[in-house]
């Protein structure tokens, strides 16, 4: 059996091995070797105390220093933390302490992911991968477990060398608060993934029947009128026969006919509404329904991935599947654990009370703010300046302005998200802007603080880096202010959920989308509503719901 493997300068092994072993202080990288990304089941760990000194020992190895993953004086350095935290998890029931993650240290520094991407960007290096030991990925790609074992040890002893390096170039630069709430939250996540989501399999079945029959619906109406509603080539030429004109692609010749492109430009036309109804079931049926069932159903559960360092703001996503796009008729079939209930915790309003209190700190203009410390609504309050009154389709309208101001929408957006005309909807935006004053005032403080920095940062620091920008064009530049200035209103909304999930760590937390925790709880357990207090300088009230499902949850109030 071979114990471990050293790669590094010096020669004398037993006091090598005696370096590792007495380890009970100071940062040391780790790495895991998997038999693939989709099997996880570990092969070996790999630990560098420094960056050129490194260990690699076999799973089964008798020397392995376990204590290093259990000692929480040891800072256990990663890159990709939480794949390797869940495998530690899922594998030896390991909750980690004291953990770093590089890879979020290099997102937060404006770097690209990857190790090797970083190896020769930060130091001209090029490093092994994974497909020069097994293929590139897809169904043909080999397992780590059929590579000898040296080359497996060469490139775990690489990675966390190199993860060591990395992290001395980037530490010197290093938003603590910022790195610091992230790393106070990945194990939370990882406790979240290891949960997982209960499914209730009938439900999941009934609905997979009738998107099946919606598919076909819409398919057999569009093969009626003489078109494959899954070709944009054919779909073109309805439109146009129409009376439609309809743009190409200058480079492929394929027409533009994407979402945004048939719900606003062909709006009254009902072959659009058609298409885009085929579209959208076709998508549930296949991205989510049936890939719940061929890919990511283990018993009667599925273990999404919690993303922390994929959307750039740093709005936490879940992927395989992503429940956060599962249409809402449909979050019926998740269910809580045996004999257990969901309670449910939704931020309410957060982005427009991050929004609101920026624009009264930033230029003085309380009037939104003030909406928000009386308790009012916000919805009900631009209806009113807007329409007059608070009528459930005025206070939709307004209810979508606001977001949109929030992403520095326009009046087409506004058309695009209302059916409201273009021309009108201008003239709500101005009426919108003339009575918060703060916000355009806001907006240029931002821009300009983007073009004289290259970057917007949230309120506790969390940069975002813009490079392109002076490459490109009038067009391109507007695209990244709205980027810029949404970097900074959905970060700072983000951090605050963060802080919840962190203050209710030890409860089980079993999903989080945008704003809102949802719960696994056993009955009798009890939560402490009053940690959504003092997350922010602002209030943060949150809607209290329970249930025994995600979609029909029952109200219990407003806390804070």
């Amino acid at each position: 059996m071979v114990k471990f493997t050293y790669h590094g300068f010096q020669t004398a092994y037993p006091e090598i091995y005696k370096q590792i072993w007495d380890q009970n202080g100071g940062v040391v990288a780790v790495d895991l070797e998997t038999v693939s990304l989709k099997n996880r089941e570990p092969l070996g760990i790999g630990f560098a105390p420094n960056e050129h000194d490194a260990f690699y020992f076999p799973i089964d190895s008798p020397l392995l220093p376990w204590h290093i993953l259990d000692d929480p004086r040891i800072i256990k350095l990663f890159h990709n933390g939480s794949f390797d935290l869940g495998v530690l998890k899922s594998y030896f029931d390991m909750d980690l302490t004291s953990v770093w993650d590089s890879i979020i240290a290099a997102q937060l520094q404006g770097y690209p992911p990857a190790l090797s991407d970083l190896a020769g960007l930060m130091f001209g290096d090029k490093l092994m991968t994974i497909e020069d030991l097994i293929g590139k990925k897809g169904k043909n790609q080999g397992l780590m477990s059929d590579v000898p074992l040296e080359k497996v040890a060469n490139k775990c002893c690489q990675d966390v060398k190199y993860t060591q390096k990395v992290w001395n170039k980037l530490q010197p630069n290093v938003e603590w608060p910022v790195f610091g709430l992230e790393m106070e939250l990945l194990p939370i996540l990882v406790r979240m993934e290891d949960i997982g989501l209960r499914i209730d399999i009938d439900r999941l079945l009934q609905h997979r029947d009738k998107v099946k029959k919606d598919v076909e619906f819409y398919y057999g109406i569009a093969k009626g009128m003489g078109f494959n509603p899954g070709s944009s080539m054919q779909t073109a030429a309805v439109l146009e026969s129409r009376g439609w004109k309809i743009r190409y692609n200058r480079t492929t010749g394929k027409p533009i006919l994407n979402e945004e492109i048939l719900s606003t430009v062909y709006r009254d036309d009902p072959i659009s509404h058609l298409v885009l109804a085929y579209r959208k079931s076709r998508v549930i049926l296949s991205t989510f329904i049936n890939a719940i069932f061929d890919k990511h159903l283990d018993g009667d559960r599925i273990y999404p991935r919690v993303n922390q360092a994929v959307v750039a703001s740093g709005r936490l996503s879940r992927t395989q599947p992503n429940t956060q796009n599962i249409p809402v008729h449909m979050r019926d079939i998740f269910i809580p654990s045996e004999g257990n209930y969901y309670e449910d915790w939704d931020l309410s309003q957060i982005e427009l009370r991050v929004l609101a209190y920026l624009v009264w700190i930033y230029t003085g203009d309380y009037t939104m703010q003030q909406v928000f410390d009386s308790g009012g609504d916000v919805h009900n309050a631009t209806s009113m300046f807007i329409f007059g009154d608070i009528e459930p389709w005025h206070r939709r309208i307004s209810k979508d302005i606001n977001f949109a101001v929030c992403y520095r929408g326009t009046a087409q957006t506004l058309y695009q998200r209302s059916g409201v005309p273009v021309a009108q909807g201008q003239k709500f935006m101005d009426q919108y802007f003339a009575n918060y004053p703060g916000i355009n005032q806001f907006f240029d403080i931002i821009i300009q603080g983007l073009y004289a920095n290259g970057y917007t940062s949230t309120m506790l620091g969390r940069k975002r880096f813009f490079p392109e920008l002076q490459y490109l064009d009038k067009w391109g530049q507007l695209r990244i202010e709205r980027e810029a200035f949404n970097h900074v209103i959905q970060g700072t909304a983000s951090e605050v959920i963060k802080k919840l999930l962190i203050r209710n760590a030890w409860a089980s937390q079993c999903n989080t989308v945008h704003d809102s925790i949802t719960f696994d709880l056993v009955p009798g357990q009890v939560l402490d509503r009053n940690t959504a207090l003092d997350l922010a300088p602002y209030r943060t009230p949150m809607e209290v719901k329970w249930g025994m499902n995600w979609r029909d949850l029952e109200k219990l109030g407003i806390w804070g």
